[in-house]
C-alpha cells in the first residue's frame, strides 16, 4: 500500500485517532509498529507523512506531519466507459484510477451485454467498484480522488462547449483528421469515450459527433475495450506531458 485513504481533512501537527476499517488495515492486517511513519490522503488530495503514536485494542493515533508535494496535472481527464461484461469493467476502472483520471462515468450503450438500471447507484456492482477505486488509488498513491458517477445515456454526455474543453470517442477505424496532438495547447478538461465489446452504434457516433467529440484512431489493429482504455489514456497523457 503506498499510502491511506482517510474521509476526513486533515492539517500538520495535529493528532487523529483512525478507528474502524481504517484502524483494522493498518493495526490488523499491516500490523504498524508505534513509532513508524505513514503516508495519509485526505478528502481535499493532500497528502502527509504520518507518525503511528498509539496503538489500542480498537484504535489507534496519529500525529500528522509534513505536508507531501505532489506533481498536479494543469488538466483533468474524464473517463465514460460503456459497460462490458465479465470482469472487464472493473479492470478498466482500476487501470483508470491508477492512472489518475478525475472521474469515471458509465454509459449505457447500444451494444453493451451488461444492463444496469439508471436508479441502482446503490447497486451491489457500485460498492464493488468504489472499493476497487479505494484499493487502486492507496496501491497507486494517486493524489486524485477519483470519482465514479451512476450510469447514463449517451444523450446525456455534456457537450463539449469551452474553449478550454476537448472530447474524444475510440473507434476501429479512422472517421477523419485526429486531433490527439491538439490537446496540450490549453485545454484543462478531456472527456474520453470507450465503448463496449461491440463498439459504438451509428447512432451514438452520431450524438457524439453532434456533442463536439472528436474520433480518436489507435491503428489497425482491433483492440479489446480494455486495452483501448488504457492505450487511449496512456496516448492522451504523454502528449500532455510532452507538449
Amino acid at each position: 500500500m503506498k499510502q491511506l485513504l482517510v474521509e476526513t481533512s486533515l492539517s500538520q501537527e495535529e493528532s487523529v485517532t483512525l478507528t474502524g476499517k481504517e484502524y483494522h488495515y493498518l493495526c490488523r492486517v499491516r500490523r504498524v509498529k508505534v513509532g513508524e511513519v505513514i503516508e495519509l490522503k485526505d478528502s481535499s488530495e493532500k497528502r502527509y507523512n504520518c507518525r503511528i503514536l498509539e496503538i489500542k485494542e480498537d484504535s489507534c493515533l496519529i500525529e500528522v506531519g509534513e505536508l507531501i508535494q505532489s506533481h498536479i496535472r494543469p488538466y483533468d481527464i474524464h473517463l465514460y466507459l460503456c459497460l462490458c461484461k465479465g470482469k472487464k469493467t472493473d479492470l478498466m476502472i482500476r487501470q483508470a484510477t491508477e492512472t489518475g483520471v478525475r472521474s469515471i462515468t458509465l454509459l449505457d450503450s447500444d451494444f453493451s451485454q451488461v444492463k444496469l438500471k439508471e436508479e441502482s447507484r446503490e447497486d451491489h456492482k457500485y460498492e464493488r467498484w468504489r472499493k476497487i477505486i479505494k484499493e487502486a488509488q492507496q496501491q497507486s498513491g494517486s493524489y486524485i480522488n477519483t470519482m465514479l458517477n451512476p450510469l447514463i445515456k449517451f444523450k446525456d454526455l455534456p457537450e463539449i462547449q469551452s474553449d478550454h474543453t476537448i472530447g474524444f470517442f475510440c473507434h476501429q477505424e479512422k472517421l477523419g483528421p485526429s486531433q490527439l496532438a491538439d490537446i496540450g495547447k490549453g485545454y484543462n478538461d478531456i472527456h474520453m469515450i470507450i465503448g463496449s465489446e461491440g463498439g459504438l452504434s451509428s447512432g451514438e457516433i452520431e450524438i457524439l459527433k453532434k456533442k463536439g467529440y472528436s474520433s480518436l484512431f489507435l491503428g489497425d489493429n482491433v483492440l479489446r475495450a480494455e486495452t483501448a482504455s488504457l492505450f487511449a489514456l496512456a496516448a492522451i497523457m504523454t502528449t500532455m506531458e510532452i507538449t
